[in-house]
């Protein structure tokens, strides 16, 4: 007589889920921003009921590969649950394709874990994306009354002698045929400056009608002490933080 195996005995099995996120960002604005710490905690659950950890990207695929981790991944019914993230090449404005492979023990009846993992995460995308939108796509530009070139020694100047003001930089590097430059903000009497590891600048100038004016846009990079924001106007304020600190350092008339 054959004893079939209990459940716990069974081979695993493994699924694939598969979903698509649009973001608002560019794909590989976004790709950069995202990658750039490891471990990604969502503001819907703490890190040890869930947390997602980068297990290796590859910047030329577009691709990341994420393990999830915590209390949700029930050893009950899961061996291992991965996250692929599939970032368009050509059209960075595609949807980011998301693959959920789990390799089960035996199946969540309701399946209901598995939606939970991949709502959580596309609701820390979403929230990421907006955070990065409103940094580097809202509030980021400023046209000068000024040519190009004498814009762009007259704001070097500025942040070389920034010492007193309410908002001191330094300058990172700077390219005078390009006009650009990268610039750190150091301190600022603004509060919003102390929720930061690091905020980065980089500020392009570029001539218009004729060089009779110029067009001052830049990109942020930021690095803030804890992702799990619930202030959604905290974004939007440093955007517009940031357009005041750089208005204040260019000519005027």
């Amino acid at each position: 007589m054959r004893v079939e195996p209990k459940d716990e005995e069974k081979r695993t099995t493994e699924t694939m889920l598969s979903f698509e996120e649009k973001l608002k960002s560019p794909a590989d604005e976004f790709f950069i921003y995202f990658t750039r710490k490891i471990h990604h905690v969502s503001v819907h659950y703490p890190a040890e009921e869930l947390r997602f950890y980068i297990q290796s990207t590859d910047l030329e695929k577009r691709t990341v590969t994420m393990r999830i981790f915590g209390k949700k991944v029930n050893p009950k019914y899961f061996e291992t649950v991965k996250v692929t993230m599939v970032f368009p090449t050509e059209d960075i404005h595609s949807p980011v394709n998301l693959q959920i492979v789990c390799k089960y023990k035996r199946h969540d009846p309701k399946d209901q874990i598995t939606r939970l993992f991949y709502n959580t995460l596309a609701r820390h995308i979403k929230l990421i994306d907006t955070n990065l939108y409103d940094l580097n796509h809202t509030n980021n530009s400023i046209v000068s009354e000024y040519p190009a070139e004498e814009c762009f020694k007259a704001f070097i100047e500025a942040c070389e002698e920034s010492e007193d003001d309410d908002a001191v930089v330094e300058i990172q590097t700077k390219d005078l045929v390009k006009r650009t430059t990268t610039i750190g903000l150091m301190r600022s009497t603004d509060v919003l400056m102390t929720k930061f590891n690091r905020l980065k600048v980089t500020i392009t100038i570029t001539p218009q009608e004729g060089d009779k004016c110029c067009h001052v846009e830049w990109t942020t990079e930021a690095e803030e002490l804890s992702d799990n924001r619930r202030d959604k106007t905290f974004f939007p304020r440093t955007a517009k933080l940031i357009h005041g600190i750089i208005r204040k350092k260019l000519q005027r008339k």
